[in-house]
């Protein structure tokens, strides 16, 4: 409840107005007159209009009080009070780093302002700190995808650290502002210490005597990824292109990444690498990458 100042005067001069109407009256009921009264052997009783003037001037009282706890003191009251919030996560102990595991899955790749930064393997458990490795600072676009086919598998804008993300077998379970509890996922597969081709990558045709013939000066730019006709494709502008790779070029794995080798089993680049292809296109809409391949 509020009182306006015209309100409270109100309020003020009737309760002073009926102090004074029964003063004269309260007079006899001072303590010297009471104990006066009892010493002699007389009954104290206490007159209506005296009681009656006294509850109206404890109630103002009351009010006033009420008012005041309600008004500006009140509020003064509460702005003081402690607020208790929940603890950032600085200050809940932890590093203000992006924290990554894989638990027997894939490997996937960690994309910040469009720049891939790592590449996670299997069964590792990596930190990006911002500001350290060629790791920006805080706010970040992260994106991370897999290596194999480049599927995203988290997307978003992150502006606070710490910051999990697991992936448990083929599953990602995407940002979490907690440490991730749960099983240790599947067994990775044996480590292979040289290049072993796991799939067959579609190439051209070899060349009679000892000049290639000539190559378009064509070029596209886009991210390795798996591709079910060629092996190895182009993710490029939202769709697939599938690549005729030049004759004696492999797929196979190096460091436990799928990657791309030339004929003298050098390793150009790796699936999920940004790259570009020279070359053309040719009339059943795949690329004839004889002008070879340059990691960006």
């Amino acid at each position: 409840m509020s009182y306006s100042d015209e309100h409270l005067d109100q309020l003020l001069a009737a309760s002073g107005d009926r102090w004074r109407a029964s003063q004269p009256e309260l007079e006899r009921f001072s303590v010297a007159t009471l104990v006066r009264q009892r010493g002699q052997g007389r009954s104290v009783s206490f007159p209506l209009g005296a009681a009656a003037s006294l509850a109206v001037v404890l109630l103002a009282t009351i009010a006033l009080l009420a008012l005041f706890a309600a008004g500006p003191l009140g509020s003064l009251n509460r702005t003081l009070a402690p607020s208790f919030l929940p603890a950032s996560p600085t200050e809940s102990g932890w590093p203000t780093v992006l924290y990554l595991e894989n638990r027997g899955g894939p490997p996937f790749t960690v994309r910040i302002d469009g720049t891939d930064i790592i590449t996670v393997a299997c069964d590792s458990a990596p930190t990006l700190t911002p500001g350290q490795d060629n790791v920006p600072q805080l706010p970040w676009d992260l994106t991370i995808v897999r290596v194999g086919d480049a599927s995203t598998l988290a997307d978003v804008h992150l502006n606070q650290l710490p910051r999990w993300f697991v992936q448990i077998g083929d599953e990602p379970l995407g940002i979490s502002s907690n440490p991730v509890s749960g099983p240790p996922g599947p067994g990775c597969p044996p480590a292979s210490s040289s290049a072993a081709p796991i799939s067959s990558l579609l190439t051209g045709t070899p060349w009679p005597g000892e000049t290639p013939p000539a190559c378009p000066a064509s070029l596209i730019a886009g991210r390795l990824v798996e591709h079910s006709q060629s092996g190895i494709g182009a993710a490029t502008d939202g769709e697939v292109v599938p690549v005729v790779w030049p004759h004696g070029y492999s797929a196979g794995l190096a460091d436990e990444r799928l990657a791309l080798f030339d004929a003298t089993d050098r390793v150009l680049a790796y699936v999920g690498d940004m790259v570009t292809i020279g070359g053309g296109f040719q009339p059943d809409g795949s690329f004839n990458g004889c002008g070879g391949v340059t990691p960006i």
